[in-house]
């Protein structure tokens, strides 16, 4: 069985990696053992023994700069337009305490922390890892504020841009590199003769602007066509529904059930951050 996830901090990475782990979810579990040395040296050295490993990663860029944003403005997160598809009061509910009980509390010295580790430790590491052969795979954490499933990771393919991959290579960790992980390569993950393929028509170019990935016209799944006006009228339902739900109970009921989510919820989270 693949072990994946956070590396402990009473543990560190050569630990996880001697003990056969697959993939590390978050560049932020390798930067919370660097021990605030965010230096060139440190990150290269990382970068090499995370690669030389085979370890896979999924940096969830898009995560840290969610935590940040919602940081600097708390509210933000249901602000987002596609926050209309995450408003059951399980989801709101999740969001709020999360912001209430880990995000309100930080110290700014804490903030600015986690401000400083994101862009001198987090991004340059992606780019180290992936330019010394480091597999990457995208992944987005959306049940974080400010990050809704599917947009979520729209928004973690612009951060790896960001970081310094090219559009090809950001698109390649959200479509071929899954499927090179789960050993299937050879059945899906590349559009050949005889492959499994499900695909995404988009009107503009995500080689050029990776954003150009979200500009869909229609999918193609398991065979069958899916246009843009189906996809439009099946998201209206998902926003309406959602919308009713989130109306729909008494205010003391979506209380209780907003306090009976969260006890679950930091017990989920041994970082502390997210």
């Amino acid at each position: 069985m693949d072990v994946i996830g956070h590396i402990p901090m009473a543990l560190s990475p050569e630990y996880v990696l001697d003990a056969g782990q697959k993939l590390i979810a978050h560049s932020e579990e390798v930067m919370k053992h660097a021990g605030g040395d965010y230096s060139q040296g440190r990150i290269d050295s990382f970068a090499t023994t995370l690669a030389a490993r085979g370890v896979w990663m999924t940096p969830t860029l898009a995560t840290s700069r969610a935590i940040l944003d919602t940081l600097d403005h708390p509210d933000s997160a249901f602000a987002i337009p596609e926050a209309v598809y995450f408003r059951h009061p399980l989801e709101h509910g999740v969001w709020s305490f999360i912001i209430d009980n880990l995000y309100r509390p930080l110290s700014p010295s804490a903030r600015e922390g986690l401000r400083d580790g994101f862009e001198r430790f987090q991004k340059p590491l992606t780019r180290a890892f992936h330019e010394k052969g480091g597999k990457l795979m995208a992944g987005s954490d959306t049940i974080i504020p400010g990050l809704v499933p599917g947009f979520g990771l729209h928004r973690e393919l612009a951060e790896l841009v960001k970081a310094g991959l090219t559009p090809y290579e950001a698109l390649r960790t959200s479509t071929t590199r899954p499927f090179e992980y789960l050993g299937e390569i050879n059945r899906a993950g590349t559009i050949e003769v005889g492959k499994h393929s499900d695909l995404i028509l988009v009107t503009d170019n995500p080689l050029e602007d990776v954003a150009g990935a979200s500009k869909i016209v229609g999918v193609l799944v398991q065979g069958r066509w899916i246009g843009a006006d189906e996809i439009r009228t099946r998201m209206r339902q998902v926003g309406a529904q959602s919308s009713v739900q989130a109306c729909g109970l008494p205010g003391r009921r979506r209380q209780r059930l907003r306090t009976g989510v969260l006890v679950t919820v930091p017990g989920s989270n041994p970082s502390g951050t997210r």
